[in-house]
């Protein structure tokens, strides 16, 4: 079973934060449901403190790491490479599959005879992780916007 956890950039510092997510209603505002309030307060726990983050930064944990260790969120750019195969990508969450995958953000075809298109989806899970040669975060789709004009 993975951890879960999520990730969100803060809003007075732009620091990334790690840890449990809650929103809340927008600060004095009174109303006894969640669908009509026009703006909702983001936070991570980081089980030290309470911080506000920007809610569009919101990212899960997807329970897998890169080739470094390092943890694999909804949002981030990862690139990977299978033998001459090589491809750059953002993971999303599919809330119709209840799934990880990733969304090719390039176009154009490979040194291989593999071809790739903007828009190609695999799966992200440990079998692809473990498949492939190296899987490695290079960024994320909020700090990183020159790989998504591609």
């Amino acid at each position: 079973m993975r951890e879960i956890k999520f990730r969100g950039q803060r809003i007075d510092n732009k620091e990334w934060v790690y840890g449990f997510y809650n929103y809340t209603f927008e600060r004095g505002y009174n109303s006894q449901s969640y669908d009509d309030v026009p703006n909702r307060c983001h936070y991570i726990d980081t089980d030290t403190n309470y911080y506000e983050i920007k809610g569009h930064t919101v990212g899960q944990y997807t329970g897998l790491k890169d080739k470094n260790g390092i943890e694999i969120y909804e949002g981030d750019i990862v690139f990977y490479k299978f033998a001459s195969y090589q491809d750059i990508s953002e993971v999303v969450y599919n809330k119709n599959y209840t799934k990880f995958e990733m969304v090719s953000l390039k176009e154009g075809d490979n040194t291989s005879a593999c071809k790739f298109k903007k828009g190609r989806i695999h799966a992200i899970n440990k079998t692809f992780i473990d498949g492939y040669d190296y899987v490695k975060v290079i960024g994320n789709i909020y700090e990183n916007e020159d790989y998504l004009a591609n």
